[in-house]
């Protein structure tokens, strides 16, 4: 089965997968691969333990704003979103944070990277930071591979994610 018209079809890991840009209608879609996550999963995007969505975390989920949210679907059940990443921007004039999230079956073959790579791509924020958890070394290891220095602050690790479009092979997810 082929991407779609229009989204980028993609092979990671030997996941195949399709992206594009959110749009209306994708937010059951985005709640769907929140609802998904295991609770380690979760712990890891969110910093905290997360057992639900609350009203107002499914609000932010949904809010997608002006700025960019990529999402990936399963290119083998045609329409089950299975990661996206997304630039947001702070509300109190700090920097915009990058946060990816990728269905714990989908976890490790690179589709991450991908994600994080376009959504960099398109952002029109400012400087732009990541914050990983602890105990993500996943998250750590992409870090590394991107060339972004982390530090320890607040009981996380912290850095800023360098300007510019990266290109996917710059995160280290292509071969």
């Amino acid at each position: 089965m082929s991407a779609p018209s229009g989204w980028i079809e993609v092979a990671v890991g030997g996941l195949a997968a399709w992206l594009r840009r959110a749009g209306p209608g994708d937010g059951p879609a985005v709640l769907e691969l929140y609802e998904s996550l295991g609770d380690t999963s979760r712990y890891a995007r969110f910093g905290q333990a997360t057992p639900r969505l609350t009203a107002t975390l499914r609000r932010s989920l949904t809010d997608f704003g002006p700025d960019p949210l990529w999402l990936a679907f399963d290119g083998a059940s045609a329409g089950r979103c299975v990661g996206e990443a997304r630039v947001v921007r702070s509300r109190h004039g700090g920097p915009a944070e990058l946060a990816i999230t990728v269905a714990d079956a989908h976890q490790g073959h690179g589709l991450g990277a991908v994600l994080g790579a376009l959504a960099l791509a398109d952002a029109d924020a400012g400087p732009i930071t990541v914050t990983i958890a602890a105990d993500n070394g996943p998250a750590r290891r992409l870090a590394a591979r991107a060339g972004v220095a982390l530090r320890w602050q607040d009981g996380a690790h912290v850095g800023r994610v360098r300007q510019g479009p990266p290109h996917p092979y710059d995160l280290g997810c292509a071969s």
